[in-house]
Order: C-alpha cells, then sequence, then structure tokens
C-alpha cells in the first residue's frame, strides 16, 4: 500500500497557469509527483481497501468508522485529537472511487503477470445475484516467480442468455481488449456437480417423500416449534430437520441424514397428525426407511468427495481421488449383492435393529450403484490419466514414459536418479519442487507445468458467489460488483505496487489537478 500512495499527489489542489511557460509547468508538475500523500488520504485509502476486503458497504465509513475513531481519540487523548481525524475524506463517494482504483490497479497487474509467464488456465462459472443479474466469474490460475497463482480475471455480467455461446463470447471480448491470447490458455475448469442427480425412478420418488416431510414441518412455524419440543421430551441429540436447497451440492447427504437421525421422532410427529396419514405410513415402511438409510450413507460419501475436491489443487490429484471413488463404488457394489452392509452404516444399522431383510432394495440399491459408476466414468471421462502419473511422483519405477519425447525421458531419467532430489521431493509442495528443476530440466518441468497448471474444480468461483451474496445485498442491489469483488478475493497480488491516477479539469481556463 505504501508504494502506491508514494505515487498519489498531495491533498490539495494544485492550479497551472496556462500563461508559464513549458519548463515551469514541467517542473510543477514533477513537484507534485514527488510530493508524499497526506496522512489523511493515506488513511482513507486504508480504511477504503478494509471495507471492501471484509465486504461491508460503502458508507459504513462515514457512518461508523470515522465517528467511532473520533470518539475513541476523544475519549483517550482529547477532543483536539478528535478534531484532527475529522478531516479523513471517508464519504461513500470517496470509498466507492478508492475501491475502484485499487482494483483497477490489481487488475492490470494480473494481466501483466498472466503476459509475461504465458501460459495460464482459467475456471469460470456463473450464478444470479440479489438483482436477478447472472454474473460471471473468471478466475486465472498461473505460474509467477515459480509460485502458483489463482487470481480474479474479470467478472461481468451476462446482460441476456447464459449458454455456452453467451459465455465464450464475453470471455473472447475480455480477452481481446486486453490482448489475452488465446493460444496461451492451457485448460478451463468448469463446475462439475458430484450429486448423483440421475436416479432412478423409484430411489428419486423415496427423496422426494423425504423432501415433502422436511417442508411439511420446517415451512410451517407451528409444526417445527412441536417437533423440536417432541425431539427434546426423548431425549434426541438433534432437535431440527434441515432445509432441502436443490442449488446446494451438500444438501442431499444432510437432509437425508438428519431425517435417518430422528426418524424415531418423525413417525411418532406424524402419526400425531390426522392430515398427514400418507407421511407416517412411509416411516411404518420397513422397505422405504432401508432406501432412506442407504441413499443417507451413499449421498454421505458423495459430499465427502465433493468436499475432498474443493481448496486449491490440481487436477491431477483431482483425478486420482475421483478415480479411486469409482473403484469404490465397483467394491460397493461387489460386496453388497454379497450380502454385506458393512459400507453401509445406516442401512446396516437399521436392519440388524429391525431385523429387516435387504431382499425387496437389493435389485434396487445395485441398480443405483451400477448407475452411479456410468454417471461417473461419462462425467470425468477426460480427467487426465496415468500418462501423467510421472508428474505426481517422478520417482516412481515403472512408471509409464513411452508418450514422452527421447529428450524429455532422458531427463527423466535424470531426475529419478538424483537422490537429493527425492530427499527434497519428499519436503516441498509438489509444484515448487518442480519449479526449482527449471533452470536443469527447462524442457521436463515446462511439460509437467502443463499438466499442472489446469484447473480440477471451480472452487475459486464458488468461494465468490458466497462473497457476492455477502458483498451485493437487497440493500445494495445497484452496486457495481467487480471492484469489491476482486479486492474480497485478491491474494498474493495485493502485496505489490499499486497506482492512483491523477485527474485533471479545466476551470476558467486554468487546469487543476485533483486527487480522485
Amino acid at each position: 500500500m505504501d508504494k502506491w500512495l508514494k505515487k498519489i499527489p498531495a491533498k490539495k489542489p494544485r492550479i497551472e497557469d496556462n500563461t508559464n511557460n513549458a519548463s515551469t509547468s514541467k517542473q510543477q508538475e514533477n513537484s507534485r509527483a514527488d510530493t508524499s500523500p497526506s496522512p489523511s488520504t493515506k488513511t482513507s485509502f486504508e480504511v477504503s481497501y478494509l471495507i471492501a476486503k471484509y465486504k461491508k458497504p460503502h458508507t459504513i465509513g462515514e457512518t461508523l468508522v470515522l465517528p467511532a475513531v473520533v470518539k475513541m481519540a476523544e475519549i483517550i487523548h482529547g477532543k483536539q485529537y478528535g478534531d484532527k481525524l475529522k478531516c479523513i475524506p471517508l464519504s461513500a463517494n470517496t470509498v466507492g472511487r478508492r475501491i475502484e482504483n485499487i482494483a483497477e490497479d490489481l487488475k492490470k497487474q494480473v494481466l501483466e503477470q498472466i503476459t509475461q509467464c504465458k501460459r495460464f488456465a482459467i475456471q469460470l462459472d456463473e450464478s444470479t445475484d440479489v438483482s436477478n443479474v447472472s454474473q460471471l466469474m473468471v478466475f486465472a490460475r498461473f505460474c509467477f516467480n515459480n509460485e502458483i497463482h489463482e487470481e480474479l480475471l474479470f467478472c461481468e455480467p451476462l446482460k441476456e442468455r447464459c449458454t455456452r455461446e453467451d459465455i465464450f463470447s464475453t470471455v473472447n471480448d475480455f480477452f481481446n481488449k486486453n490482448n489475452v491470447l488465446w493460444k496461451n490458455c492451457k485448460d478451463s475448469g468448469v463446475r462439475q456437480a458430484i450429486a448423483g442427480k440421475k436416479l432412478e425412478p423409484e430411489v428419486y420418488e423415496v427423496l422426494q417423500d423425504v423432501i415433502d416431510v422436511v417442508n411439511f414441518i420446517k415451512t410451517r412455524p407451528l409444526n417445527s416449534r412441536i417437533f423440536t419440543i417432541l425431539c427434546n421430551e426423548m431425549g434426541s441429540d438433534r432437535e431440527n430437520l434441515l432445509y432441502h436447497t436443490e442449488v446446494r451440492w451438500l444438501s442431499h447427504g444432510k437432509v437425508l441424514k438428519r431425517v435417518v437421525e430422528l426418524k424415531d421422532e418423525l413417525r411418532i410427529f406424524l402419526l400425531q397428525k390426522d392430515k398427514c396419514s400418507k407421511f407416517a405410513d412411509l416411516f411404518c415402511d420397513d422397505k422405504w426407511l432401508s432406501v432412506v438409510c442407504y441413499l443417507a450413507d451413499i449421498f454421505l460419501k458423495i459430499n465427502t468427495l465433493n468436499l475432498s475436491l474443493q481448496g486449491k489443487g490440481d487436477v491431477l490429484t483431482m483425478s486420482e481421488k475421483v478415480t479411486a471413488f469409482r473403484k469404490k463404488l465397483v467394491l460397493w457394489r461387489e460386496h453388497f449383492e454379497n450380502g454385506c452392509l458393512e459400507m453401509f452404516p445406516s442401512l446396516c444399522d437399521f436392519v440388524a435393529k429391525n431385523d429387516v431383510s435387504v431382499s425387496p432394495i437389493k435389485t434396487l440399491i445395485s441398480a443405483h450403484l451400477k448407475n452411479l459408476e456410468t454417471e461417473f466414468s461419462n462425467l470425468f471421462k477426460n480427467l487426465p490419466n496415468e500418462e501423467f502419473q510421472w508428474v505426481l511422483n517422478p520417482f516412481v519405477k515403472n512408471i509409464k514414459m513411452q508418450h514422452l519425447l527421447i529428450s524429455l525421458q532422458e531427463q527423466l531419467i535424470d531426475v529419478r536418479e538424483d537422490g537429493n532430489l527425492l530427499a527434497k521431493f519428499q519436503q516441498k509442495p509438489l509444484h515448487n519442487w518442480w519449479m526449482g528443476l527449471k533452470n536443469e530440466y527447462h524442457d521436463l518441468v515446462s511439460a509437467a507445468n502443463d499438466a499442472l497448471l489446469p484447473n480440477g474444480f471451480t472452487y475459486l468461483c464458488e468461494v465468490s458467489f458466497s462473497a457476492m451474496t455477502a458483498i451485493k445485498t437487497k440493500y445494495r442491489n445497484k452496486l457495481n460488483l467487480e471492484p469489491d469483488l476482486r479486492i474480497t478475493v485478491s491474494q498474493s497480488v495485493l502485496k505489490n505496487r499499486m497506482a492512483s491516477p491523477l485527474h485533471k479539469v479545466v476551470i476558467l481556463g486554468q487546469v487543476v489537478t485533483i486527487l480522485q
């Protein structure tokens, strides 16, 4: 922030007389450029940055921050110190301009670094904000100074449709406008919601019944209160159901798990309701409850996989996790068909306690597991395969490398036989270790970097959508989202240089230089 503020002129505007000669004007302008910003200006930028970073409204500067600081100074140091702080410019318009300046400089830094590193990957996704505007977010993943950076490239509203053509057109226009080359883009990450949405009709009907029961209780305050009292009287560990939300990919598993935990309480509650005979009958049906228990178990496993794929990571590691889950699905189906229920604890516990047979649902569950295998194979058919295992661990023996050029195979052999590199491999993060070999094994490192650079999933976009809901609320539905969002999600780039533009206006024939 200090490097950035050094480029800001003094607070007071300077007036240039057009009658002065060129040399005098140049001296005055150089003098202005060397002038350090006033403490109040520096404070204004620092506070504006924090307001955006923590997703607060721009008005909070003048309505809360400044009055609070003035009051604290007056109490601790005296009224004269509080009066000095009142000159800090923190109006909503000023804070907004500061945030726009900071965000614009962060954007320039990202574009400069992408241009320098040349190779980059993008991940993108869109979501609708509070004002029903579809916001497209695009993040860039690139290697700069031998480190992986993930930064917001741009956030723009989609004015009409959200088709693939519209999204590509928006990204392409941004690339053309900012001289970003498509040939340097190695890959793109798209949202892969591993939710197992393709369910057999009978399984889907069970899931829908669960949702209807939950909604019957949660959407009626009286029912919700009575059910909570019942749970407390029965000494239950849980006392509330969870809402089901279709757009949240963890919702299925959490809702089903809670219903299984409270199935006895739900049966008693529904039996007391005259209008709920249909729902009450469901909780007296062992076959239906067995399917619910199975769904709770399988969705819990899918949620665990989903969570493991979130966060920073390379597509190769994610590919390994998905491949492992696909093999587990085969294992679970084979054991289930042989009568083993150990991998489904809720179902196993229900069957054991109630002496229930799984024969009525054996065909149904086997078919669902088989369909999950097919769904995962189709959904992740383009993930990297064993040909890239040498990138994850070049020291594994008998690894496939016939597809590599001879020169790369030779370099890989040299790396594999170097004991010092093996010791460092066990201590450093994978990408940092590869970047450490850049000078000696440039071509091999470039090939490894191309494999590690692509995004696996749109985790950054998901995090940004959460930030968007906090930034753009119903009280700020006209806000230009990108500046505040860029500062909120910005990471390492923030530490570098920043700059604020100098503005000149002509007033009565005189040039007035002002600080925005």
